[in-house]
């Protein structure tokens, strides 16, 4: 899989089409993941986790 630059466009497509998704973050040092459920609206995006 080759790692692109998205277009404007094609952010708003996705995140129009999923409601899920995973907020990678580092503490002290440490890597972890928080899945996400999401809604996207009036380009708003709502997490909650």
């Amino acid at each position: 899989m080759m790692i692109r630059t998205l277009s404007t466009l094609e952010c708003t497509k996705l995140l129009a089409a999923n409601r899920t998704g995973h907020l990678a973050c580092v503490k002290d040092g440490q890597p972890y993941v928080v899945p996400l459920n999401y809604a996207y609206a009036d380009s708003h995006l709502y997490a909650f986790s």
